[in-house]
């Protein structure tokens, strides 16, 4: 945008210099680097913090800045964190369900310690919630209760309870999750979703040739979502 003056164009949404010479901005386009597996393993593309992104076979007069993933499973969800910013690279976190590992304590991660990334790059870590100990019935005084990632993946794809109640009980970050709508032409979701108050993020759904699309597909005039927010969605 500086070099150019304008914010938007015909050919997109501008950026800022330093944006365009950050990695999650092509990463989040879907660009494919070398040393990540998100977007593909073509491996076409490579950076270095500050510059401009180049070819993967231009890397002998570049070479790309890299971080050794740390190992911090195991450790507490702030420890983790710690250890990973550190080490130059950035954190996503996942919620998931554990009958072993107390509440607060990393249980997986991914890419595993002693992976080499580029700097910048994500290491999703996952964090207990402890067990599931009340799913839910969804009825309107005991609507199911998503916690995880793992809960609206099933809240997708059990059309049969889209006349139910839920509640949204923690934020859920959905970036590098295949998205399905909730609710079609077929079976419209007639149910009671309560967001809670918290939040969604990085929703998207890419399925030009598609009608109904979107994180709820198909409202019944019955159907009611209230309290939710949304952020980064498309």
């Amino acid at each position: 945008m500086e070099t150019s003056g304008k914010a938007v164009s015909f050919g997109g949404s501008g950026k800022t210099t330093v944006q365009m010479q950050t990695l999650a901005t092509y990463l989040d386009a879907g660009w494919d680097f070398v040393f990540e597996t998100f977007n593909g393993t073509a491996d076409s593309w490579t950076i270095v913090s500050g510059q401009y992104p180049h070819l993967a076979f231009q890397t002998d007069t570049i070479p790309p800045d890299t971080a050794i993933v740390p190992n911090v499973v195991s450790m507490t969800q702030a420890n983790a964190e710690s250890a990973i910013t550190t080490a130059k690279l950035t954190v996503w976190t996942t919620p998931v369900y554990s009958d072993t590992v107390a509440a607060g304590t990393v249980v997986n991660q991914n890419p595993a310690a002693d992976t080499v990334l580029l700097t910048q790059m994500e290491v999703n870590i996952e964090i207990s919630v402890g067990p599931r100990i009340d799913p839910g019935s969804g009825t309107e005084a005991d609507p199911y209760k998503i916690v995880t990632i793992s809960d609206w993946q099933t809240f997708m794809a059990t059309s049969a309870d889209w006349d139910k109640y839920f509640i949204l009980m923690d934020d859920l970050d959905f970036r590098h999750i295949t998205l399905t709508p909730v609710g079609n032409s077929d079976m419209p979701f007639t149910g009671s979703f309560d967001g809670n108050g918290r939040i969604i993020r990085n929703a998207a759904i890419n399925t030009p040739a598609s009608s109904y699309v979107g994180l709820f597909g198909f409202i019944d005039t019955s159907g009611r979502i209230s309290n939710l927010g949304l952020e980064s969605a498309l």
